[in-house]
């Protein structure tokens, strides 16, 4: 039998009141999350910074990530309430998190972030190249450098791993902190021709003339820097050195801070 026109069966009636609760449901629910704007300024001179990387999180869980627009604006809608990490970061600029960001149900928050300039050393002062200080592009020799930043940015069990990246070198790995690592070919299970130094001083096996990254008693809290030398450097440091220097600098003890200040690096 056919229904009376404006009576529904009791299905469709269902179903519709069913689509009703959760339009209510879903509409209150999107009353109740949070939304957060701000800008996001030089510290230094109060301009704009644009494509600012806005990261809110939960715990290793990303919940949201935006870009700041021309003007340094962001925003974040549909959050809902809780404690999250809201992080900036951007290039040339020192990353800055609230750790603690709690959001309020309903609430609208409006932040103002300045971030801390950085400068990013693109010359920086070597010592392994003529043994004394001079600017990587003036060194006779090509060399590559890691600095404090990459190694503390970075959580290794042996040095060889700082330098995975660096072109030029051959890195064989043979069990959890055991590596092979020459810088002009002809790699091998107990290769000598790379010259390893520690501080300017030797730090191969003395008996064996090999050597064993895994005696090295320096660890990344002790690292300044690793510079490596790419070409012969027998006029300098004698015949061992005829495939490249691998040398790596400790930290000053009576240092402040963990980073290094570019001006200390730059005449």
């Amino acid at each position: 039998m056919v229904p009376m026109a404006g009576i529904l069966p009791s299905s469709a009636r269902g179903a519709l009141l069913l689509s009703s609760l959760v339009l209510s449901a879903t509409g209150a629910l999107g009353a109740q999350n949070a939304t957060i704007t701000g800008t996001v300024l030089d510290s230094a001179t109060n301009r704009a910074l644009d494509e600012v990387r806005v990261v809110l999180a939960r715990g290793p869980t990303v919940v949201l990530a935006v870009t700041t627009d021309r003007s340094g604006r962001f925003m974040l809608n549909d959050v809902g309430r809780g404690q999250y990490a809201l992080s900036f970061a951007r290039l040339d600029y020192t990353p800055h998190t609230i750790p603690d960001f709690d959001v309020a149900a309903g609430a609208t928050l409006e932040l103002t972030i300045r971030l801390e300039p950085r400068p990013i050393v693109i010359n920086p002062i070597v010592v392994s190249a003529s043994r004394s200080e001079q600017k990587a592009l003036d060194a006779p020799a090509s060399v590559s450098v890691v600095d404090t930043r990459a190694i503390e940015e970075r959580n290794t069990l042996s040095a060889v791993d700082h330098v995975y990246a660096v072109p030029g070198l051959d890195i064989a790995t043979t069990g959890l902190m055991q590596h092979e690592m020459v810088a002009r070919g002809f790699n091998n299970s107990a290769s000598g021709a790379l010259l390893v130094m520690t501080d300017s001083r030797y730090a191969h096996v003395p008996s064996l003339r090999i050597n064993v990254y895994s005696f090295i008693p320096l660890t990344d809290e002790d690292a300044s820097r690793v510079e490596v030398v790419r070409g012969p450097g027998a006029a300098l440091y004698g015949s061992n050195a005829a495939n490249g220097v691998f040398h790596l600098i400790s930290r000053s003890p009576f240092e402040w801070t963990a980073i290094w200040k570019p001006a200390e690096w730059i005449s």
